[in-house]
């Protein structure tokens, strides 16, 4: 079986989200009151784990604790790049990428990990339903599952996964989509993070649970 560790981002500035991230990074904003870090480490429980900070990252390096490693980003790297300059930690796993303002209610990620080949990328995804679709009929839903071999492969220096991992994955027909068994939110504005307080109201029932 393919050994597996995680990586949660945390390392954005928020633009879209002030004033709610002027003081505060947007991992730690609140919905159903708990941060939205404690919900995305909540979902790799049972991983070894990393964390990459930025903003703010004097409150996130405390708040997380020994939950994760914490790295800490002189300047923003992309997903890709983060990846990239872990590959000494990540050392021959594959790598579970959880994005920490996904708010995933009502499910986990079994359909991701369940089943894997070890060779294949897979991405998490939703039905895009009335909004424009990102992956055929699909909305990426927050976290992406990367082997080794195309790990090793990526470039220093920043980029972004969508383009080093996810439509070349694509072309070459060795991306995977594994559609998440409940709802999803991308708290990335404030009428999105509205929204997830809102659906956390309704029945938030934190199904989480230690993946090993």
């Amino acid at each position: 079986m393919t050994e597996i560790c995680a990586l949660v981002l945390a390392a954005g500035e928020g633009t879209r989200m002030r004033p709610l991230t002027l003081t505060t990074p947007k991992p730690l904003l609140l919905v159903g009151d708990i941060p939205l870090i404690d919900r995305a480490l909540n979902l790799v429980r049972g991983l070894d784990t990393a964390v990459n900070t930025h903003y703010l990252a004097s409150q996130l390096i405390s708040h997380v604790g020994p939950r994760a490693s914490i790295i800490y980003e002189e300047t923003l790297l992309g997903s890709s790049g983060t990846v990239a300059s872990l590959k000494r930690w990540i050392n021959g796993r594959a790598v579970l990428v959880v994005n920490s303002d996904a708010y995933l209610q009502g499910g986990d990620l079994e359909p991701i990990l369940s089943g894997w080949d070890g060779e294949t990328v897979r991405m998490l995804v939703v039905p895009a339903d009335h909004r424009p679709a990102e992956f055929g009929s699909y909305l990426f839903a927050g976290a992406s599952l990367i082997p080794w071999t195309v790990v090793h492969g990526l470039p220093e220096g920043r980029s972004h996964l969508v383009h080093t991992v996810w439509r070349p994955a694509e072309m070459a027909g060795k991306l995977e989509l594994r559609e998440f068994n409940g709802t999803y939110v991308d708290c990335g504005t404030p009428e999105d993070y509205e929204t997830a307080n809102l659906l956390s109201k309704l029945g938030d029932t934190d199904r989480t649970r230690s993946i090993r």
